[in-house]
């Protein structure tokens, strides 16, 4: 049993590395990446015959989040196109799944570090973007008229930019929590 639950915890971080991996690269690698996580972790819990449902400082908010939503759907004017901003609730799933994947903080470690080297390539390809005005990828139509915006592995702009924001924020937080010099440097 305890390998069997050992097995389900390494498919859990693969699934969490798949998805640190694709987010800064590709839209539906990331979704690939969380919906297999999702079914591995709906899998064990049936397996397991238990639920997991860790508690976290942002569960309220996220449950308010998601009741604001159904009540903001249920009284619009048009509900068949606001059903489908109703998706974005997915996300929440994301932060769930992660938080009762994890089992450590070496955990936590390596999904961050990957996270930032995956963005920093992805990163890298913006600034080449910008600077040769060249796409590999084919999204020439933000690199032809100024301001010259580079939407690295996606197809817009704002994607990459809202991933990078995202991610910058990770990085700061992590540099004004080191406490030593050395592991500032490190970071």
């Amino acid at each position: 049993m305890i390998e069997t639950k050992t097995h389900f915890y390494n498919i859990l971080m693969a699934c969490l590395l798949m998805f640190a991996v694709f987010s800064p690269v590709s839209i539906a690698g990331t979704n690939t990446a969380w919906i297999l996580l999702l079914a591995v972790w709906i899998s064990g819990t049936v397996l397991k015959k238990e639920l997991k449902i860790i508690h976290t400082p942002l569960n309220a908010p996220l449950i308010i989040f998601a009741c604001i939503m159904i009540i903001s759907v249920v009284l619009s004017e048009n509900i068949k196109s606001s059903l489908s901003g109703i998706k974005s609730l997915g996300l929440a799933a994301i932060f769930f799944l992660t938080a009762s994947s994890i089992q450590g903080k070496k955990q936590v470690r390596a999904l961050i570090t990957v996270l930032i080297i995956f963005t920093t390539i992805s990163c890298i390809y913006g600034v080449f973007q910008h600077f040769s005005r060249t796409d590999f990828l084919g999204h020439k139509d933000f690199l032809i008229w100024p301001p010259y915006r580079s939407s690295g592995f996606f197809n817009l702009p704002l994607t990459f930019a809202e991933h990078v924001g995202m991610v910058l924020f990770v990085v700061i937080a992590l540099l004004l929590a080191e406490s030593s010099p050395s592991g500032f440097i490190l970071l």
